[in-house]
C-alpha cells in the first residue's frame, strides 16, 4: 500500500528498530513494555509473502483492542 503513514512507520520500527534504538535510546523501554505483542509483531517481520504480511498485520491491528484494557495500555499508550 502507497503513502499510508502508519504501514510505514510500523515497517521502519520493525525493519529498522536497531537503528532507530541507536538514536533514540528510549526505544529500547518502548520494545520491552510491547511484549505482550512480541509474537504478532514477530509474525509480521517473518511473514514469507505479501499474503502472509497482510494477514499478520491484520492479526496486530485486531489484536491491539484487546490489548487496550491490559497491560499494554497502561505500560505503553498511556505511559510517559
Amino acid at each position: 500500500m502507497l503513502n499510508n503513514t502508519r504501514q510505514g512507520l510500523l515497517h521502519t520500527f520493525l525493519r529498522h528498530s536497531d537503528q532507530w534504538m541507536e538514536f533514540i535510546p528510549e526505544l529500547r523501554n518502548i520494545w520491552q513494555r510491547l511484549s505482550p505483542v512480541h509474537q504478532l509483531l514477530r509474525n509480521i517481520v517473518q511473514a514469507q509473502n505479501e499474503t502472509s504480511a497482510r494477514q499478520a498485520i491484520q492479526a496486530f491491528e485486531n489484536d491491539l483492542p484487546n490489548q487496550t484494557d491490559s497491560t499494554f495500555a497502561r505500560n505503553f499508550v498511556f505511559s510517559k
